[in-house]
């Protein structure tokens, strides 16, 4: 792969992580702002919403949001129009299905969950599935037709209408969690419509003809994502039961708000993985090598450890400020479980997805994740029993994490076919992780206790400084990573030459 395709393939990743960077910041002051409006019950409520609605979508999605990146870029543009519809259709009925479920299980699952308030919040929020899982493919569709600008452009635009629309009857009406989801609800209606106008852009001026891809054809994709979604509802939804369940939503809501993977990392890795997917799946159709799929794949991993570990380690160090000053005082023992997941944050820099299912190995996916789920459910019924705390729960949690992740490095090392040093770029990532840790401890030692955003930003800017300063003393570099933003093709190259001819103009005058 050239030069300029990687740039291209960075600057696409990298225009995905702008739109979920104002994701990120619209999910957190949405959540700061539902955290002191809403009683400590009412804010576990609405969490708990939210974390069935999320837990039943892996279930129900099929894993076929992935299908947009692994069949667009194997067919003609005129063919696109036609696939998207079918898989539009297969969302719509999933959809319906989903949809009756939470609205006729809701006293099921409040009762599951020990909450009676639940019920009435999951039946107002019952229509959101056949909103939102027509358009739930979109980010897959438009950055396998290079299209990321316009996807972080419908990324912050969804944010934006979620956040005012939960947050509005909240605090200008008081209406309290069933307002909040209402909210979302409304939210979601005009996110479908824009959703529904946008992923036919691409295909609006190309002819159109039928898919030749059958629905055989997307369910045989998807059915290894499927039962690997079916593994993940479980290692997803398993934690936060037995800490409903049986510590109460009071801890649920500590939880909630601690136990969870940096935003960050999440989106990094989860803006790669949909560029690589169909970089991958056109590389293998193509009958390119695994060495030269090794090649880019190492490439990414450091590219996003350059990212992830430093802010991974300043929330570790810095956990306790960082969840006062964002939820409030009163959730501060959330601040333990940010620091129980780091190990987790800084093994997410690898893009196990992308490799596997475009070589035709997503079982070895699937059986990763169901022996984790079974770890993991063991070894929670045992916490519960013996060493009922929500901290247990949680290290239970990481370590089954962490357990899958190395064996999904271990099924990709087969796949691939090559040694342990061809594949893992570990020399990088160990220095990488020593420079992160000291830039942030050093940090956390100079600034001491932090009791404001004024604090936290300025013992952010010294954590940084200092690992800058320690980059350029090892020899680290961030010019792959800046280059596609200052290159000829990147948006900052633009803006400086549409600036230079206005001088020129003013000169010239």
């Amino acid at each position: 792969m050239g030069v300029e395709q990687r740039s291209s393939k960075t600057l696409q990743a990298l225009w995905l992580v702008a739109g979920n960077l104002c994701s990120l910041l619209f999910g957190l002051g949405s959540m700061a702002v539902l955290g002191r409006y809403l009683t400590t019950e009412q804010y576990g409520t609405y969490r708990q919403v939210l974390y069935v609605y999320q837990t039943l979508l892996i279930l129900f999605s099929l894993g076929m949001p992935r299908a947009y990146s692994y069949f667009l870029v194997r067919m003609p543009v005129e063919e696109g129009r036609s696939f998207v519809a079918k898989m539009r259709r297969m969302f719509l009925g999933l959809g319906a299905g989903f949809a009756v479920l939470l609205y006729a299980g809701a006293g099921g699952v409040a009762q599951v969950l020990e909450n009676p308030a639940l019920a009435p919040a999951l039946r107002i929020f019952a229509p959101t599935p056949l909103l939102l899982m027509p358009v739930l493919g979109i980010e897959s569709l438009l950055v396998a037709l290079d299209r990321a600008r316009l996807n972080a452009l419908y990324v912050l635009f969804n944010r934006l209408t979620t956040a005012v629309g939960v947050l509005l009857p909240v605090v200008a009406r008081d209406m309290g969690v069933e307002g909040a989801v209402g909210g979302f609800v409304a939210a979601g209606l005009v996110n479908f419509a824009v959703g529904s106008w946008v992923e036919r852009l691409p295909f609006r001026r190309a002819a159109r003809r039928p898919t030749r891809v059958s629905v055989r054809e997307i369910l045989a994709f998807s059915f290894p994502l499927f039962t690997a979604g079916l593994w993940g509802f479980v290692i997803l939804s398993v934690s936060p039961f037995f800490v409903g369940r049986y510590l109460g939503a009071e801890a649920f809501a500590q939880y909630a708000n601690g136990y969870v993977e940096l935003p960050v990392a999440a989106w990094i890795v989860g803006a790669t993985s949909t560029v690589l997917l169909p970089l991958f799946s056109r590389m293998q159709h193509d009958g390119r090598s695994g060495l030269e799929i090794v090649g880019v794949w190492r490439g990414v991993i450091v590219k996003s450890a350059k990212i992830i570990y430093p802010l991974s380690l300043f929330c570790c160090f810095f956990a306790l400020p960082i969840v006062e000053l964002v939820y409030g005082a009163e959730y501060r023992d959330a601040a333990l479980f940010l620091q129980i997941i780091t190990p987790v944050n800084l093994l997410r820099v690898v893009p196990y997805a992308p490799v596997l299912f475009a070589l035709g190995r997503g079982r070895d996916f699937s059986r990763a994740h169901c022996a984790t789920a079974l770890l993991l459910v063991a070894g929670e019924a045992l916490c519960v029993r013996w060493f009922p705390a929500t901290a247990a729960i949680a290290a239970v949690q990481t370590l089954c994490t962490a357990g899958c992740l190395v064996a999904l490095m271990v099924a990709l090392r087969r796949a691939v076919a090559v040694g342990w040093r061809q594949l893992l770029p570990a020399a990088a990532l160990s220095k990488l992780l020593l420079l992160s840790s000291v830039a942030s401890g050093a940090s956390r030692l100079a600034v001491g206790s932090v009791g404001s955003w004024n604090g936290l930003a300025g013992a952010f800017l010294l954590a940084a400084a200092l690992y800058a300063v320690l980059c350029a003393l090892c020899g680290v570099g961030y010019a792959d990573l800046l280059q596609p933003l200052l290159g000829s093709e990147g948006a900052l190259s633009r803006c400086g030459g549409v600036v230079g001819r206005a001088v020129s103009r003013v000169m010239n005058k």
